[in-house]
């Protein structure tokens, strides 16, 4: 029998959130180093993107609901909460665009960008940064949900919940401007993510007795939507089975997964990961001798070089820990506050 607290336990979630960046950046190894390599045959890429693209992403929208449900916006404090979300998503987002631009350009990168270029990327979101403006768009919209429904949280996270699926097929998909055509791309399983906190109580008693059959529905969906991919029916973002296949296997992650430890240990550093993982992937490129050395070494360092730029970080210069969703020294259990809830 799975605990309805356990969906608050910090370890456990922490697990999941190291999942995701192992996911995140395994599958950026892998094609970072078909692309350093200079391999004509992209069948392993093709693989590893297609394998869990419908599963990557959604997964850190869905961990991001289920802990602003558990810290939602307090009363009157709308504008607050807005500030420090932009402070801790859109200025790292911003820092770490140009800290990538000018990485590129130094390490003569094809397609080197100038400044106009970095302006640019205010709008557009530059590479994998597109989540952050699109998370941000999601939480500004969950919170103004909970200011206007205080006392009618659970209802009105069901009503965004069925709105984000029904918009998760409209033309609105194809806003590119600071990502909003992500932002409801990431919408329904941010608030899938919610739901399943809100309603923990009456969810996991049943999913605990019935999880043969999700772990049984996930699979076929899984199929489904990988067969449409292989086939080019699908881009694996935009098919019912891609929002089916995200919120099942997501949702079960969520309820589901155990904690381990090192993924807890990976998932504390998750928003420091995310942004600056490229870096680190192309300092495997020039280490490895073929693809799956310059693979194995770029998760490894993907994953271990942001974790030792914010340990670097808070110790030796914690005022700048605003450029990594930190403003302050956090104990080094804490998961990365940008992601997180309505403080």
């Amino acid at each position: 029998m799975i605990a309805a607290g356990s969906l608050s336990d910090r370890e456990r979630i922490n697990s999941v959130r190291g999942l995701a960046c192992l996911l995140l950046v395994a599958f950026h190894s892998v094609t970072s180093a078909t692309e350093a390599m200079g391999h004509g045959d992209r069948t392993l890429s093709l693989i590893a993107e297609q394998a869990f693209l419908s599963i990557r992403m959604p997964l850190f929208s869905m961990i991001a609901g289920c802990i602003y449900a558990m810290h939602p916006v307090a009363p009157g404090g709308y504008a607050r909460f807005v500030r420090k979300k932009g402070w801790r998503i859109l200025v790292p987002c911003i820092f770490t665009t140009i800290i990538l631009i000018l990485a590129k350009n130094m390490l003569g990168r094809r397609a080197p960008c100038d400044t106009d270029c970095m302006l640019g990327h205010l709008v557009l979101p530059y590479e994998h940064l597109w989540f952050l403006p699109a998370i941000f768009c999601v939480f500004v919209a969950a919170a103004a949900l909970d200011v206007l429904f205080p006392q009618q949280r659970r209802r009105a996270t069901l009503i965004a919940l069925a709105a984000a699926c029904l918009l998760f097929f409209s033309p609105l998909r194809q806003i590119q401007a600071y990502a909003i055509g992500n932002a409801f791309y990431l919408a329904p399983f941010f608030f899938g993510g919610a739901a399943i906190y809100l309603f923990r109580d009456e969810i996991t008693p049943r999913m605990a007795r019935g999880w043969p059959w999700l772990l049984a529905a996930t699979i076929i969906v899984y199929a489904i939507n990988f067969t449409l991919m292989a086939r080019g029916m699908s881009s694996g973002r935009d098919s019912l089975a891609a929002l089916a296949l995200g919120l099942l296997a997501c949702g079960g992650l969520l309820i589901f997964f155990p904690r381990i430890g090192l993924l807890a240990r990976i998932g504390v550093y998750s928003f420091t990961i995310y942004l600056y993982h490229f870096v680190f992937l192309s300092l495997a490129n020039r280490i490895g001798f073929d693809l799956f050395s310059v693979t194995a070494i770029g998760i490894v360092l993907g994953l271990a070089g942001p974790i030792l730029v914010e340990v670097a970080m808070m110790r030796f210069a914690p005022a700048l820990g605003f450029l990594i969703g930190q403003p302050r020294r956090r104990p080094r259990s804490e998961p990365s506050l940008a992601l997180s809830g309505g403080g």
